[in-house]
């Protein structure tokens, strides 16, 4: 599959979706007009360094702004990085959860059914279910402190590279066809 264009919209567009909260409308337009937007696109707005990234994402991560196989192959890379920072942690994920992941790549690639999607988020599911019942409540606990830990001091490097993961996947899909791409 390769991206030949990013839709567009326009401020009214974004107005209408609502999606960060603490954003009046003037501060929006305000936003927009130092911009020079009339209508823009996901990489005008991920570009925008005066915006704070999570506020960029929540604009940018909506069909209205990115197809929907790119938004699945975000969200896959996304699931990918956080197995390997449980992993990092000393936790081995369910190897349902490594398949689920490849699954969605290959949807999204045109390389998997809906069938296939289906049964790799059951599978996924029963994987997140069956480790949430094998763990005692303080193993519970301690994973718990120690992840929000590790989440805490690593959240705003995680938001930057999620931008810059974006915007790869936005190069690659417009440069080549991504039925290979494995970032």
């Amino acid at each position: 599959m390769r991206l030949t264009d990013l839709p567009t919209a326009t401020v009214a567009d974004l107005l209408s979706w609502r999606p960060c909260p603490g954003w009046p409308e003037k501060r929006i337009r305000s936003v927009a007009a130092a911009a020079g937007w009339t209508v823009f696109n996901a990489r005008d707005v991920l570009a925008l360094e005066s915006v704070p990234v999570a506020d960029r994402l929540r604009v940018v991560l909506r069909e209205q702004l990115l197809p929907a196989w790119i938004l699945r192959l975000f969200a896959a890379d996304c699931t990918l990085r956080t197995l390997i920072n449980v992993r990092r942690v000393g936790r081995e994920p369910d190897q349902r959860s490594w398949d689920a992941v490849r699954v969605v790549r290959d949807y999204a690639l045109g390389r998997a059914t809906a069938e296939d999607l289906s049964a790799a988020w059951s599978a996924a599911w029963s994987a997140a279910r069956s480790a949430a019942y094998a763990a005692d409540a303080a193993d519970r606990a301690a994973w718990s402190t120690s992840w929000a830990a590790y989440a805490a001091d690593a959240w705003a490097s995680e938001q930057e590279e999620q931008v810059a993961r974006l915007l790869a996947l936005l190069d690659a899909a417009q440069e080549r066809d991504l039925a290979e791409w494995e970032e």
